[in-house]
């Protein structure tokens, strides 16, 4: 959530199609959504919902360089948890290469999204895991 520092006219968010400008007060809430921003045909395309993570690399796409994916936001309200965060899952996921040599998935239901204050599977994942000889 932020708070709008002066007013001002958005280009479009106003009337029933969402097409015309907006007008906001200085002092009016503003919220955005990471996850739905993430998602923006407008800006990825149709496939916007397609798991292709190499979209985010994409060079053509209409954002500010850096961007494009924001799992930890960004600028001055970045994540004070992100490199902890990363390091941890790297770590982890290291950790798991070296013991294990195989691994295949088990979850006998479609992936679904669990939206809280991160996203995970609603179902958990289930998979099996070999121990390296």
């Amino acid at each position: 959530m932020r708070f709008a520092r002066k007013d001002t006219v958005l280009p479009h968010g106003g009337g029933a199609d969402g097409l015309s400008p907006m007008f906001v007060s200085k002092g009016s809430r503003v919220f955005y959504s990471i996850w739905a921003m993430h998602r923006l045909p407008e800006i990825w395309g149709d496939d916007a919902e397609s798991f292709r993570p190499e979209r985010w690399m994409d060079e053509n796409v209409p954002l500010r360089p850096g961007w494009g994916f924001l799992p930890f936001n960004g600028g001055p309200r970045l994540c004070l948890g992100q490199q902890n965060a990363l390091i941890e899952a790297s770590y982890t996921v290291v950790r798991l290469l070296q013991a294990f040599g195989r691994m295949e998935p088990r979850d006998p239901m479609p992936w679904q999204e669990k939206l809280a204050v991160t996203m995970s599977s609603l179902h958990g994942t289930k998979v099996a895991l070999w121990k390296r000889q």
